[in-house]
């Protein structure tokens, strides 16, 4: 990064810009929701990037966010801290419950009362990572919850299809089968399907 090639602010004009007060700046910085000002000798600047994330801040706020979930959001919790991120499927669920609805049926959240709890934090989480390819947290789980009410008639199908060739194909002169394991055959589903998809999508970007 060069500064010749880059819009410096000072805090003073980063929170004219934006419409924040360098107070409020601060207190992001301090979160962690905002990186540390450059420097340019002893005076702390800031570039288009704090512009740029300060905007998504308040579009985010804007849109009835609180700061947990803006910071799941922002990818910037980790995966163990399952509260913020059950915070934001609340909040989404409060705009859009059909969304809430479908994540529930599928097993990624879990009611304990009134409580949301979080069991599959990694499809929430790779939902939300397209924010770089400009969809706000309600569109991106909308996407998710359509994927996953697709995807479940074609995984139907072929752990049906999956079963019925193991029956086939299994030597008859083993011992007989021991109780029909699903997960087993869900196992070798999953790593199938991850294996053609990630294949697919690097055969895309190269």
């Amino acid at each position: 990064m060069t500064y010749s090639t880059q819009v410096i602010h000072t805090i003073d004009d980063l929170g004219k810009l934006v419409g924040m007060s360098p107070r409020n700046i601060r207190a992001h910085q301090s979160r962690g929701l905002l990186q540390p000002p450059l420097r340019r000798g002893r005076v702390a600047v800031y570039d288009s990037g704090h512009v740029r994330r300060l905007e998504a801040i308040k579009a985010l706020q804007r849109q009835g966010y609180n700061l947990a979930a803006i910071e799941v959001f922002l990818g910037l919790r980790a995966d163990q801290d399952h509260d913020a991120l059950a915070e934001l499927v609340r909040q989404l669920g409060t705009a859009r419950p059909a969304i809430l609805r479908t994540l529930l049926a599928h097993g990624l959240v879990a009611r304990d009362g009134p409580v949301l709890r979080v069991l599959r934090p990694k499809p929430l989480r790779a939902a939300l990572g397209l924010r770089d390819y400009g969809l706000s947290p309600l569109a991106a789980l909308q996407l998710l919850a359509e994927l996953l009410d697709t995807v479940s008639g074609l995984a139907a199908q072929l752990m049906s299809d999956v079963e019925r060739r193991a029956t086939v194909l299994r030597d008859p002169a083993a011992a007989p089968p021991p109780l029909l394991a699903p997960e087993d055959f869900g196992l070798l589903l999953a790593e199938a399907l991850r294996t053609v998809t990630e294949t697919t999508a690097r055969d895309l970007v190269s």
